[in-house]
């Protein structure tokens, strides 16, 4: 039972990280055309600190390490603790990355089964 609920849980987490990697693609593409869109900020961290919570919960802690790191940053900018929204960018396109990375390696992985 548990394996089953276990696939269950992965399942539903790959959908909602699929949503999760268009929508940060989209906010990341705002944010390098208008570094101080708060929106596209705001939409980022959600992203980043949903997936800081559940991706370790379905095996996939690195991802969720580097979701964590994305949401603090992101948190420190909008505290004015962190001000270099330029490099905030670019540290958090590593983010974005690795969403997509998750996604292909799954997708690889269904394919071969």
């Amino acid at each position: 039972m548990a394996d089953r609920d276990l696939s269950g849980a992965k399942r539903i987490f790959f959908e909602e990280l699929t949503s999760a990697y268009s929508r940060s693609q989209k906010a990341w593409r705002r944010l390098t055309e208008d570094p101080s869109d708060q929106e596209s900020w705001t939409a980022l961290s959600e992203i980043f600190h949903r997936l800081s919570g559940s991706a370790g919960c379905v095996g996939f802690a690195s991802l969720g390490r580097i979701a964590g790191l994305c949401d603090g940053l992101i948190m420190a900018l909008k505290a004015g603790t962190f001000t270099d929204a330029t490099r905030a960018i670019r540290m958090v396109s590593e983010g974005v990355t690795e969403i997509g990375e998750t996604l292909a390696a799954q997708q690889r992985s269904l394919q071969s089964a």
